[in-house]
């Protein structure tokens, strides 16, 4: 019964912030509201418009709309480049795209490669590069992981940014290295964005050499599947910066850099941002 109106109360809040941006509000509180069982008999596919961009989404996808774009947690982004209007950016987990199109917004310019593993999402994604077909974006069907091969990945139906890598997966998806994203950017990397449920530590211990080629790096944390410390040591290693990012999510998300962020510290002063 709990569970029940929680899910209830979820629905109607997600109902309630998506008329401000869907194009069909009607048919997106459907999607909303509806049972999960009885969602194949309706449209499960809503559009919306955010800024000056159109884009897709499923009610799995909320999550990362409604934290990116509405609640903006990567609102801290538009200080790291504030001199470069073509940034290189490298979207790791990206689930339907809604990081890539936040940046396009403070860059129109940027060069965005969005990588995303998971069949179903990764269709979502690849449709709002097409809808988006203007702007200088990449789309990449993978899990990244420490080598080009195979892997299990384990998808999630109710919250499509849970997806992760798991031997139980019930996806067999290709593999690709964070060398080899690296090549498709010329190997240089203004912001690089890691999300990719778990999977941090083993990418970041086996690219250890290559952070070198990434001015910025922000990536979330996942402390009950990784050794944090471990990923923490290798961060301090490679960049002089350490900040902690103020987010809801109980998995942290950190900002490694190489340069000082004054602006950064001063507006996270009271979250105690620096790690």
């Amino acid at each position: 019964m709990i569970n029940f109106f929680a899910r209830l109360l979820y629905a109607i809040n997600a109902t309630q912030k998506s008329s401000y941006i869907a194009v069909n509000p009607l048919a997106t509180s459907l999607c909303f509201l509806i049972p999960e069982r009885f969602l194949s008999q309706v449209k499960s596919v809503c559009q919306f418009r955010w800024q000056n961009f159109n884009f897709f989404a499923r009610r799995a996808d909320w999550g990362s709309i409604n934290t990116v774009l509405l609640e903006r947690e990567y609102e801290f982004v538009k200080h790291l480049l504030k001199d470069n209007q073509h940034p290189n950016v490298l979207d790791l987990g990206a689930n339907i795209g809604a990081f890539s199109l936040f940046v396009f917004d403070i860059y129109p310019s940027a060069i965005c490669h969005s990588v995303e593993a998971s069949a179903d999402v990764y269709s979502i994604l690849e449709q709002n590069c097409k809808t988006n077909s203007s702007l200088n974006w990449h789309v990449h069907q993978a899990a990244v992981w420490s080598s080009n091969s195979e892997i299990r990945f384990q998808t999630s139906k109710q919250i499509s940014t849970l997806g992760a890598v798991s031997q139980q997966g019930d996806e067999v998806v290709n593999a690709i290295t964070l060398k080899q994203l690296l090549n498709k950017l010329q190997g240089k990397v203004d912001i690089l964005k890691m999300d990719i449920e778990g999977a941090e530590e083993e990418v970041i211990c086996a690219s250890e050499s290559l952070l070198s080629c990434v001015k910025h790096l922000i990536i979330q944390i996942h402390p009950a599947r990784i050794n944090q410390q471990r990923v923490e040591k290798v961060l301090r290693q490679k960049f002089d910066f350490l900040y902690k990012v103020p987010s809801r999510s109980p998995n942290p998300v950190l900002l490694a850099t190489c340069e000082p962020q004054e602006s950064l510290e001063t507006l996270w002063a009271n979250d105690r941002a620096k790690v």
